[in-house]
């Protein structure tokens, strides 16, 4: 799926006509010939990115995964005459690879917002005056400095000052809440207020965020081990799949009639 505003809408544009193409193409009203070519119209709006990618991919370095096999099942439904089943395909790949991308693009959206209050240090007040210092040394009974608008990267009690602080990204509300001294408050809260000085119930390892990135990690890890493992399924499954297709599809008919 393209980035960018105007390639984006472009993006959203074409889909909504390929879908309306699809649709008109099943109206027992409309002949067949015409329904047929409004099915290979809306095939190739909807599923133009799979074909481009198909194509650049045979002019560099082609790799058999998902994208050859669903490009093969579209096609092979145009052929057998099922074209309202193969543009179907195309929109429903379309759909959900979009999703998955504004998905994806939420997500890194507000990690991102969520990183920049954070930022990758933290002030600790000392006896002998503040230091900055990154996340990763803060430790346990450290006092933290909480400037306003910055997100509390430790689990930690409040010592010093009151302020109203946002707390949606652990209790799931909009609601705000006081922060005042003896209030325990996790990781991910953002002070909205005035300053604020937190005793650190833990370290940045073994806080809420802390954890929360680790697992990020290791799901990213993991994710990619799941991708691999899953093209190299398709790389062996994918010529049986075709095969079998181009036989009951084409071969079985033909001696059959």
């Amino acid at each position: 799926m393209p980035g960018g505003t105007y390639a984006l809408r472009m993006y959203w544009v074409l889909f909504l006509i390929a879908l309306m193409l699809y649709f008109i193409g099943l109206f027992e009203a409309i002949p067949r010939a015409i329904g047929f070519i409004l099915h290979v119209i809306a095939a190739l709006l909807a599923a133009r990115n799979l074909f481009f990618d198909i194509y650049r991919s045979i002019r560099t370095r082609f790799v058999l995964n998902e994208k050859p096999l669903m490009a093969l099942a579209i096609i092979l439904s145009f052929l057998i005459g099922r074209d309202g089943q193969g543009a179907a395909l195309a929109l429903l790949y379309s759909g959900v690879t979009a999703a998955q991308e504004l998905m994806a693009a939420f997500v890194r959206s507000s990690v991102r917002k969520r990183a920049r209050k954070i930022g990758g240090r933290v002030t600790v007040r000392r006896a002998d005056g503040d230091a900055v210092i990154p996340l990763e040394q803060v430790e346990e009974g450290m006092i933290l400095v909480i400037a306003p608008n910055q997100t509390i990267p430790v689990d930690g009690l409040i010592v010093g000052g009151s302020s109203p602080v946002d707390a949606s990204v652990i209790t799931g509300s909009a609601a705000r809440l006081t922060a005042e001294p003896g209030m325990e408050l996790s990781a991910g809260c953002v002070n909205l207020g005035d300053e604020l000085r937190v005793r650190a119930s833990r370290s940045y390892g073994e806080s809420l965020l802390g954890k929360l990135d680790e697992i990020c990690e290791n799901a990213a890890s993991y994710s990619e081990k799941v991708e691999k493992r899953i093209g190299s399924i398709i790389t062996f499954s994918a010529p049986v799949l075709a095969g079998l297709v181009i036989v009951f599809g084409f071969i079985v008919p033909i001696f059959s009639e």
